[in-house]
């Protein structure tokens, strides 16, 4: 159960720098226009009360 957790956390933290890495390699003042793929949309009958961004954990999973 740790080493999931762990390999959870590792993949979170890799995926974050991967977003800084990229972020630092964009050139400045730009706009540019990409196509992704088809998601799903969830529409919620009541509003999610997070206060702090840990709450959002457990709702995206």
């Amino acid at each position: 159960e740790k080493q999931k957790e762990l390999k959870r956390i590792e993949h979170k933290i890799n995926h974050r720098l991967d977003a800084l890495s990229e972020a630092q390699n964009m050139p400045l003042d730009t706009v540019t226009l990409e196509r992704s793929p088809a998601s799903r949309i969830v529409w919620m009958d009541a509003p999610l009360k997070i206060v702090d961004p840990q709450d959002m954990e457990a709702p995206i999973r």
